[in-house]
C-alpha cells in the first residue's frame, strides 16, 4: 500500500509505503519519505514499524538538511588544546588527498554548538562533522569529505535519544574492529539463537532464511563496554532468490535482544535487496555511496569473506553485568578516553517536543567507510592497530 499526502507541509513526510507481511508470523515493513528523497524504514508488528520508520525519516532529514551553523572560527578558537590536537590529527587523515595545501590549523571552519560528553559543557565543533549534505560548507568538505549517520539518533525522550546515539556509535566501532582485524568475541550456535528467539517475530524469519541459505551469528562486543552486540550474516550460493548476501546488527542489554535486533535488521536488508531487483531498478542509479557499495556486495563470495578466517579475540576477564544505560555508557566511554561531543537539538511540532542527537569524537572512527578518507589511527584503533588486516582496510565493510 502506497499512501501520498494531499497537502504539503515541510515538517512532515509526503508518502508512506506499507509492506504487510504475507505470513502473519512475519513482521511488517514501512518506508516513509519526502520530495527530497530522504527515507526512513522500520520493521515490526502493529504500529512499531511505522514509529521506527518515522523516527529514521526525521533523523536522516535533519542531518541531511537542517544542521545549522553559528559562525566561523579556527578549531583552536573554540576548543581546548587537547581537543584541537585530536581534531587536527583526525583531519590530517580524513582530508581530501588532492588538497595537500589545506591548512587545518589556520582554516576557519563553520561551527555548530555541541556539548562535551565529559561534563556537558557547551562548545563549538566543525559543522562538517555533523551535516551529511555538503551544500554550503564549501572548502570545509575537503577536510572531511566522507560523512554518514553513524552515531545519530532521534526520539521524543531526551535521555533515550542520547543513549541511542552512544549505542549507535559504539556498535559501529565494534563492527569496524571486527572487519579490520577478523576478530570476534564468539560465534553463536544457530540452535542457541533459535532458542533465544522463541516467541519473537524474528524466529520465523530465521527459519525461512536457513531454508534458503546459510547464517552466521557473531558476538562482536568489546568487553570494555556493557551489553551485547550481535552481527548476523546471511549467504546463499544456489538460490532462486535475488539475495546472495545481506547483514544485520543489534546492540542490546542481553544476548537474546541483540540477536533479535540483528535478525530483524537482516530481514529489512533482505527485503530491500529482493524488492529492488524485482522492480528491475538499475544499481548504477543509486546515489548513496554506502547503499551502492552494499548492493554491489550482494554475492556469496562476500559472505565467505566475512565469515571465513575469523579468530576469537584474546580472552579477557568477564566484567560484571552492567546496565546498558546512558550513565554506564558515558562512564565507560570516558574511562577508555574515547570521549567526544554530543550534538543535541530540540524541535517542537504540533505541540510535540522531540530531539535529534549525534555523538562524534575524533578519538574513534568518525565514519564507516574504512577504505577511504578515514581516521584509521585513533585512540580506539590504537588498542588493536597491530592486528589490522591490510586487505580488509582497503575494502569497505559490507554493511548497509
Amino acid at each position: 500500500m502506497h499512501h501520498f499526502s494531499t497537502s504539503f507541509n515541510i515538517d512532515q513526510p509526503t508518502h508512506l509505503l506499507y509492506q504487510p507481511a504475507l505470513n502473519r508470523h512475519y513482521p511488517n515493513i514501512v518506508e516513509i519519505g519526502d520530495p527530497w528523497q530522504r527515507y526512513g524504514s522500520g520493521i515490526g508488528r502493529g504500529t512499531s514499524a511505522t514509529r521506527c520508520a518515522l523516527g529514521e525519516f526525521y533523523e536522516r532529514r535533519h542531518f541531511y538538511m537542517e544542521v545549522a551553523t553559528s559562525g566561523m572560527a579556527r578549531i583552536e578558537d573554540t576548543l581546548t588544546p587537547q581537543e584541537t590536537d585530536d581534531f587536527t590529527k583526525a583531519f590530517k587523515q580524513t582530508k581530501n588527498a588532492t588538497q595537500s595545501d589545506l591548512s587545518i590549523t589556520t582554516h576557519h571552519f563553520r561551527k555548530t554548538t555541541a556539548l562535551r560528553l565529559i561534563d556537558y559543557s557547551e562548545c563549538e565543533i566543525p559543522t562538517v562533522c555533523l551535516s551529511i549534505n555538503p551544500t554550503g560548507l564549501n572548502i570545509d568538505n575537503n577536510f572531511f569529505p566522507v560523512r554518514d549517520t553513524c552515531g545519530c539518533s532521534f526520539h521524543w525522550d531526551l535521555e533515550t535519544v542520547i543513549t541511542g546515539a552512544l549505542k549507535e556509535s559504539l556498535e559501529r566501532q565494534f563492527l569496524l574492529r571486527y572487519w579490520l582485524t577478523k576478530e570476534i568475541t564468539r560465534q553463536h550456535n544457530i540452535s542457541l539463537c533459535k532458542a533465544l528467539l522463541t516467541g519473537s517475530p524474528a524466529a520465523p524469519l530465521l527459519d525461512a532464511l536457513l531454508a534458503e541459505g546459510s547464517i552466521s551469528v557473531f558476538d562482536i562486543t568489546d568487553s570494555a563496554y556493557p551489553g551485547h552486540c550481535a552481527l548476523m550474516l546471511y549467504g546463499a550460493e544456489h538460490t532462486t532468490q535475488h539475495v546472495h548476501y545481506c547483514a544485520g546488527m543489534g546492540y542490546g542489554s542481553d544476548v537474546g535482544s541483540a540477536i533479535e535486533k540483528a535478525a530483524l535488521e537482516l530481514w529489512q536488508t533482505f527485503r530491500f535487496i529482493r524488492d529492488f531487483h524485482l522492480t528491475a531498478r538499475c544499481i548504477e542509479d543509486i546515489e548513496d555511496p554506502y547503499l551502492l557499495h552494499f548492493m554491489l556486495c550482494n554475492k556469496f563470495t562476500t559472505y565467505l569473506e566475512a565469515t571465513s578466517g575469523n579468530t576469537i579475540a584474546t580472552s579477557l576477564p568477564t566484567p560484571p553485568p552492567r546496565p546498558l544505560s546512558l550513565e554506564t555508557l558515558r562512564k565507560n566511554i570516558i574511562q577508555n578516553n574515547l570521549d567526544g561531543f554530543l550534538y543535541l537539538q530540540q524541535k517542537t511540532s504540533e505541540k510535540t517536543i522531540y530531539f535529534y542527537c549525534k555523538y562524534i569524537s575524533p578519538r574513534i572512527f568518525m565514519h564507516m567507510n574504512n577504505a577511504t578518507s578515514i581516521n584509521l589511527h585513533n585512540a580506539y584503533s590504537g588498542t588493536f592497530s597491530s592486528k589490522i588486516n591490510p586487505n580488509r582496510s582497503k575494502t569497505m565493510v559490507p554493511f548497509p
